[in-house]
């Protein structure tokens, strides 16, 4: 229950504001473009909130033939380390070290593990809020959407392009608190046939 505290008043605020107009097409447009996405590459500046301190991050995250790849660009420290998953198993790469990355507070989560499930979420289409808003002359497509990772529930609020309908910023709740946020640049997409379609954010 304390999980969908935060979403359902967020869902309240989305039908009392602009957010009310009709959606049901960015919607289908979205869920139809993530789920046959065939590739995806963004650099992603994470702010992590470990409940008693905060931890930056900037992390370039790509997609192809069903393999999510994160590599660590900042903290200069850890450039260099590389996550690779394909969904069934996980690979940690830096040289001879070991890196074993601190969970969200409260979560056994990871962000390695949350921007691919981001990508993931988006294909659902079960989509809990949407709404669309102008800011700084760019139309851009906000949206939330539970999801699980490893037994927990998050819920993401993205915001996208509209033209490109590629992520422009993030923030990921856990039990009703904001855990994660993510802003994103150099972000590209391709579509698989059928769905065809490329977008390109700088």
């Amino acid at each position: 229950m304390k999980k969908r505290v935060a979403v359902t008043l967020f869902t309240l605020m989305m039908l009392l504001s602009a957010c009310g107009e009709n959606t049901a097409q960015h919607a289908d447009r979205v869920s139809a473009f993530y789920g046959s996405l065939s590739s995806y590459s963004s650099v992603a500046s994470v702010t992590l909130d470990h409940g008693d301190y905060l931890t930056d991050y900037v992390l370039i995250h790509r997609y192809s033939e069903n393999t999510h790849t994160v590599t660590v660009k900042e903290p200069l420290s850890m450039a260099g380390l590389t996550m690779t998953a394909d969904g069934e198993s996980l690979e940690l790469s830096f040289g001879d070290a070991v890196f074993l990355p601190q969970s969200l507070d409260g979560t056994g989560a990871t962000p390695v593990k949350l921007l691919p499930d981001m990508l993931a979420a988006l294909s659902t289409g079960n989509y809990e809020a949407i709404c669309l808003f102008t800011e700084e002359g760019r139309q851009l497509l906000s949206l939330s959407v539970w999801s699980e990772v490893d037994g927990d529930e998050f819920m993401h609020r993205i915001t996208l392009d509209t033209e490109t309908l590629l992520p422009v910023s993030a923030e990921v709740f856990f039990d009703g608190r904001s855990v994660m946020t993510a802003k994103f640049s150099e972000s590209a997409a391709t579509a698989l046939p059928g769905n065809d379609r490329q977008g390109t954010n700088q």
